[in-house]
């Protein structure tokens, strides 16, 4: 379905029925209500429950349903009830991951859509957040901050511990990653890398080895950085001089939803300044939205340098990445 200013307007007007369900990814799939809301979240409660409980104050008689997984199990699962859809919307991972399964996702226009710098031109993608994903060095292990990515692939550094990678085939944050390092490195550079690895296939993992010490680097979120200072964790970022790696997310309508219209007005108020300032005060990431300071503790942007990895290439080229990446682990 296309959603249009028009089904904005009936959504506002739509009332309908309310309870909290959330129900793990792994829990067998049961029907949506028969009015409601069901969301696909690939992202935790502290992302989403802050704004979602500002909407169910707004609408307390709907009935929204969170379901969460990896943004890999999500996308399965879209496709595998693409002949009946479950869902109404999905929430979390980067654009690439909508763009390269747009044929999964409906056209939304959003009142709010000018106050994004970043925008689907096709409108099957909506940003919500942006993160900095820093390099960051556990101190108990490294004797010196490094200056640049590539000073993590010398002999000294190499001497003082392994580095945390997730695995890009099932990470998006890994994939935002790697292409990042290609653009400013080179796959040399990832080569080299990769033989002082830790690999694993949770982003959770790599973040928690670093944090206690059991690798010596590792890529970590900024907003985590910042509650892992705040809680004594021995870390510190690397400002590369090639750039700060950076990471948006979003959201996207399912298409064939059960429940369009509600599910376009929850995916508006994602959009909206109101919500923003939640992520601004609550949840404590940096808004997509171009009128929304970042979140407190966070680095200012002004003047910095960031890699912008070419979309069309991350995009389109995805196969022949991860396989590149594949052969380069295999040799490593």
């Amino acid at each position: 379905m296309t959603a249009t200013r028009h089904s904005w307007t009936l959504a506002l007007a739509v009332a309908l029925g309310c309870a909290r369900n959330e129900t793990p990814s792994g829990a067998k799939a049961s029907a949506p209500p028969a009015a409601g809301l069901t969301i696909y979240a690939a992202q935790g409660g502290e992302v989403t429950d802050p704004v979602v409980d500002a909407y169910r104050e707004k609408n307390p008689d709907l009935s929204i349903q969170i379901i969460r997984g990896g943004m890999g199990e999500m996308l399965s699962r879209i496709r595998a009830e693409r002949e009946k859809p479950i869902g109404d919307l999905l929430w979390g991972g980067s654009p690439e991951m909508y763009a390269i399964n747009d044929e999964l996702f409906a056209r939304a226009e959003l009142p709010d859509a000018g106050h994004f710098t970043l925008t689907d031109p096709a409108g099957k993608w909506h940003p919500y957040s942006n993160n900095v994903i820093y390099l960051v060095v556990n101190t108990t292990r490294v004797s010196r901050v490094p200056a640049s990515y590539r000073e993590i692939i010398a002999p000294e550094f190499r001497a003082q511990g392994p580095i945390a990678f997730s695995n890009p085939v099932v990470s998006g944050t890994a994939y935002t990653i790697l292409t990042s390092l290609v653009t400013v490195a080179g796959w040399d550079f990832v080569d080299s890398m990769l033989g002082n690895v830790w690999l694993t296939d949770s982003s959770d993992s790599m973040f928690k080895w670093v944090k206690d010490g059991e690798t010596a680097a590792g890529f970590l979120f900024e907003a985590s950085l910042r509650d892992y200072l705040s809680s004594g964790a021995p870390l510190q970022p690397v400002l590369a001089e090639e750039g700060l790696i950076t990471q948006s997310d979003g959201a996207g309508l399912i298409a064939g939803g059960p429940h369009p219209e509600s599910a376009f007005a929850f995916l508006a108020f994602m959009a909206s300044r109101e919500a923003h300032e939640i992520v601004r005060t609550k949840v404590g990431r940096r808004s997509a939205r171009d009128d929304v300071a970042p979140a407190k503790g966070l680095l200012d942007l002004t003047g910095k340098k960031l890699i912008r990895a070419d979309p069309v290439w991350v995009g389109r080229d995805r196969a022949k990445i991860l396989a590149r990446f594949d052969e380069a682990r295999e040799r490593s």
